[in-house]
């Protein structure tokens, strides 16, 4: 007789709950979870975060039946062979199997989708700026919020689906935007950036001592190429005695007086939306293996060696090819004296996306976490954008 030990993932939820829809994880039934609820409450609400010892004894019989249900995490083998404890704590060994069955977008989340597609779409202001692109690789975003699992996820709260956050988008487009003003590219200066995205008074270039030429060199350029923008911007939020300066002169004061730079409330003249996946998008669950775990963990004179066991750290991704749908717009008449000066605003952003997701130009930069190692890498959906052109002639 043989003995097969197994964690079963359980949910970390109300009695009351747990008496209506089960307390351990049941294989079998995953499938229809999956179609009937979307994957944010499968992760969050209702997801198997705790988990208890279970055991039985076999004979070879038995063992392979004994074997997938420890692979499974199913408890109901276990229950008629063996025991099932009562003590529960957090997943450890049996993450993956909590995760995977929070993977899948299912019925329900695809009509969730399709209707908040279909709303942002909608509610838009006619005219807003669009552009769809399409992921490349996984996609993790909210990786630093609170789950049993140590590896977060962000869901678009009460829906339960993944979205891409507003204010995420809005930086990630100012990052590119800052990249091209330095290289003087897309018709972008630090006056367009200041206009379009924001004022920040802790940006890099005033904090770091370092960038002071290339600061310089980026008003210079923004009094060259946008001097009317920049002369309007000052216009509109410049006070007192900083009124009287220059343009010019007036955004190399800003670096040396950080005085000044608190008296400057510009939130900038563009709102950004929300973006969630279309229709089809898929959760998976991706691994990191670390190798070194003594060697990053252990103080004093250490050595990484082959010798170390990988420690595999499971977390929720979107699969590659999930498609989303950009959109912005002003905040402000098409008259405003800022905004009129900018140029075309939609042809700027554009050259945003297009440096995002041209492989042989790209920045590097992605949504969401892990970026620097190829996660959330994007390519522009010229076809969505057909389609949706398509909709809007006819």
């Amino acid at each position: 007789m043989g003995r097969k030990n197994v964690q079963i993932p359980r949910r970390a939820a109300p009695k009351y709950l747990t008496d209506l829809i089960g307390d351990h994880y049941v294989p079998t039934e995953i499938d229809l979870w999956k179609q009937r609820i979307p994957p944010g409450h499968r992760f969050l609400l209702y997801f198997h975060g705790m988990e208890s010892e279970a055991y039985a004894f076999y004979g070879r019989e038995t063992k392979k039946t004994v074997e997938k249900a420890a692979a499974e995490c199913d408890a109901g083998v276990f229950r008629q062979m063996g025991k099932v404890s009562d003590v529960c704590v957090p997943v450890k060994n049996g993450r993956r199997c909590a995760l995977e069955a929070c993977t899948g977008m299912g019925l329900v989340a695809d009509n969730i989708l399709d209707a908040l597609d279909a709303r942002a779409e909608a509610t838009a202001p006619k005219g807003c700026w669009q552009a769809d692109v399409q992921t490349i690789a996984p996609l993790v975003t909210g990786s630093g919020n609170p789950h049993p699992v140590e590896n977060g996820f962000a869901f678009l709260a009460p829906y339960g689906v993944p979205y891409l956050a507003a204010s995420g988008v809005k930086g990630v487009l100012r990052r590119v935007a800052e990249e091209m003003a330095v290289e003087n590219a897309g018709g972008w200066t630090l006056a367009h950036i200041w206009a379009l995205f924001g004022f920040d008074e802790n940006s890099k270039w005033f904090r770091n001592r370092q960038l002071a030429d290339e600061y310089e060199e980026l008003v210079r350029k923004a009094a060259e190429h946008a001097g009317d923008l920049l002369a309007a911007w000052q216009d509109r939020i410049a006070k007192d005695e900083a009124r009287g300066l220059a343009p010019e002169d007036f955004a190399l004061r800003l670096r040396q007086d950080r005085s000044l730079r608190r008296t400057i409330k510009w939130r900038g003249l563009l709102c950004f939306a929300d973006a969630v996946p279309h229709k089809g998008a898929e959760l998976m669950v991706d691994v990191l293996n670390p190798h070194h775990r003594d060697y990053y963990l252990k103080e004093g004179d250490f050595t990484p060696h082959d010798s170390e066991n990988p420690v595999p750290v499971f977390f929720l991704a979107l699969k590659p090819g999930a498609c989303f749908t950009l959109r912005a717009w002003p905040l402000v008449p098409k008259n405003h004296e800022v905004l009129a000066q900018c140029g075309d605003w939609q042809a700027l952003l554009d050259a945003l996306v297009d440096r995002m997701t041209d492989a042989a130009t790209g920045c590097g930069l992605g949504f969401g976490a892990k970026t620097s190692v190829g996660y959330g890498a994007l390519v522009r959906d010229h076809t969505a954008e057909e389609r949706r052109r398509q909709r809007e002639e006819a």
